[in-house]
């Protein structure tokens, strides 16, 4: 009798879990996450036949879902170039793999997540598909990498971040001793303006100079029109002493019918001239046409002039497809 008793009492456990999974199941809500970018360019360079084609700059693709309380889960693969393999082949890495729980004003997340170095300048910039956010365009930092961020935010002007990460990159995930500390504060005083700073440190795995990073921007934003700058510092870069690095990066957009017109400026320079091949100054001037809600299409007029050489400009058509 007992031993019936038992059987009863573990087939009724067993359909109390399988019916509130199946609950759990059914109250997940997914979405899609699908990006494509690509490009028509043509580059004039001082010496040499001009350079032209089409190119597909990025992909990703994923799934996002969110149930109960808060709860969420992301999965992105990022479909790129590297400068491991030749330039018209296409590496794919998995850009995100995390869980986040929000609750209020306190946001956790966990696993190979976004980071916080400039996430926060690339929203202000909101042209990723036409160039990259300065820190992410001069590697002064990377956008994703696998630990955790908390994020606070005890009221409506203010929002403090903290983050523990590998230091690597989402390109390689290293395994080795040394992570990589950051920690921001965001203050909005009023409606559209946006104040930020944030610095990390970022330890070497054979116990060198570590490398650290700082960063500020000030931004308004409203309907009609857009303006931020931001200053980015970068210090004994690769663990290498007194290897600096420094820029500056201003951009801004005006409302035009249904169009933007944007434009922004970068300057990057290096202490003691250590990258001066590949410092120099860029100035982009372009126009941001919504096609319809998922098709975003870019013309604009770029032009790079390094420290040392001629200035080179270039001609360019960027898409953008998204769900």
């Amino acid at each position: 009798m007992k031993r019936k008793q038992l059987f009863l009492t573990i087939a009724l456990l067993a359909m109390g879990t399988a019916a509130q999974a199946q609950s759990v199941k059914q109250a997940v809500e997914f979405k899609p996450i699908a990006t494509g970018m690509m490009s028509l360019y043509s580059e004039f360079p001082d010496e040499g036949k001009a350079l032209y084609g089409f190119q597909l700059d990025r992909a990703y693709l994923g799934v996002e879902g969110k149930w109960g309380k808060g709860w969420s889960v992301k999965f992105v693969t990022d479909c790129g170039k590297s400068s491991a393999v030749d330039d018209y082949q296409r590496i794919v890495y998995i850009k995100n793999a995390l869980v986040q729980w929000k609750n209020g004003q306190l946001s956790v997340r966990a696993g190979l997540i976004g980071t916080n170095v400039f996430g926060t300048q690339e929203k202000f910039w909101g042209r990723r598909y036409v160039m990259k956010s300065f820190q992410d365009e001069y590697k002064f930092g990377s956008s994703a990498d696998l630990g955790a961020a908390l994020e606070w935010t005890p009221t409506k002007v203010l929002s403090l971040d903290a983050i523990v990460v590998n230091g690597e990159g989402y390109k390689k995930l290293q395994a080795e001793r040394g992570l990589l500390y950051g920690v921001g504060v965001t203050v909005k005083p009023v409606t559209g303006l946006v104040l930020r700073a944030y610095g990390d440190l970022n330890q070497r795995p054979d116990g060198g100079t570590p490398q650290k990073t700082l960063n500020a921007l000030a931004g308004y934003k409203n309907d009609a029109f857009s303006i931020a700058v931001e200053a980015d510092f970068l210090f004994d870069k690769d663990g290498t002493k007194a290897k600096n690095q420094s820029g500056l990066s201003a951009y801004g957009s005006a409302r035009a019918g249904k169009c933007d017109i944007f434009a922004r400026y970068d300057l990057l320079a290096s202490k003691n001239d250590w990258n001066r091949s590949k410092d120099g100054s860029m100035a982009l001037v372009g126009v941001d046409v919504n096609l319809c809600k998922f098709v975003k299409i870019a013309p604009n007029v770029k032009l790079w002039i390094p420290k040392d050489g001629k200035a080179t400009p270039s001609v360019n058509v960027n898409f953008q497809f998204a769900l």
